[in-house]
């Protein structure tokens, strides 16, 4: 319960407009965070374009007419979601050229794709909580910001274990929530720290890869699986990354900012990637 509700920081949806529109009540659903993994293989652009298309007949067709609806929450904002990762690419063009009134909205896919979550103060100034600025946060940190992922992580997990070394509990969970908010394209630095023997990085691994199935019938619970579970050994995360990585990784950056393309190699300053292999 706790992490859905930290959850309802992270996706920058506009609070007020959604009492306007009386649907306070469903705030959780849209909230809730949900990873898929590619359901495609080798993903085009216009499998990417079907669902793209599919979901603005959705949104026309039940007749949403203002920036306050809430869109973000049917089913065939999930098709896209199902995708998997190689959607990302895609949906940061369409965050950027704004063609329709309400492509800001994919900025909930975004969230519940790589689980990047954004603090009050990386917002601009009186826009927190707002999909659109979410979006504008999104196009900014797929170009430029996932250059500083190592050097957050490294920033995060140290300040946590200095911290839980001075019985600050609180103020160390504080940047165990840091940690996880760096989500998808943190997961090989989770597991080379997990490899070397770190398992209180476990849970986060679990929470960072787990799938929410949501639920649009008020009161019924959503369904949450575990990719990895809370309790797993050390060797049971491993075996799993191992199986898994390609599917849980991120193109590269320079990749990414120039082809959306999933080649590896090194980064864009000829250093080594993290191993994503549990070693140092």
């Amino acid at each position: 319960m706790r992490e859905h509700v930290e959850d309802r920081e992270e996706i920058g949806m506009n609070t007020r407009a959604l009492r306007e529109t009386g649907a306070t009540a469903i705030l959780g659903i849209l909230l809730c965070v949900q990873v898929t993994c590619p359901a495609e293989e080798g993903l085009t652009k216009q499998d990417f374009e079907r669902r793209y298309e599919a979901w603005k007949d959705y949104v026309m067709e039940h007749e949403y007419t203002s920036l306050s609806s809430t869109i973000g929450i049917n089913e065939a904002l999930d098709e896209i979601v199902e995708l998997g990762l190689p959607a990302v690419p895609f949906i940061v063009e369409k965050l950027e050229k704004q063609e329709w009134e309400f492509d800001f909205q994919l900025a909930v896919a975004m969230l519940r794709l790589i689980r990047r979550g954004f603090s009050r103060e990386e917002y601009p100034p009186g826009r927190y909580a707002e999909t659109y600025a979410a979006g504008q946060l999104y196009i900014k940190w797929w170009k430029e910001g996932r250059k500083k992922t190592p050097a957050l992580f490294e920033r995060y997990y140290t300040e946590w274990k200095q911290l839980k070394a001075q019985g600050k509990d609180d103020e160390a969970e504080a940047s165990k929530k840091r940690l996880r908010k760096l989500g998808v394209d943190a997961l090989p630095l989770f597991i080379d720290k997990i490899g070397a023997g770190d398992a209180e990085l476990i849970p986060v691994v679990a929470t960072v890869t787990r799938k929410v199935k949501h639920s649009y019938v008020r009161g019924t619970p959503d369904a949450v699986t575990y990719n990895v579970q809370k309790d797993a050994t050390r060797e049971e995360v491993l075996a799993w990354w191992a199986a898994n990585k390609e599917e849980w990784t991120l193109p590269p950056i320079e990749e990414a900012v120039e082809e959306g393309t999933r080649e590896s190699g090194e980064a864009p300053d000829g250093g080594a990637e993290p191993s994503g292999d549990g070693g140092q």
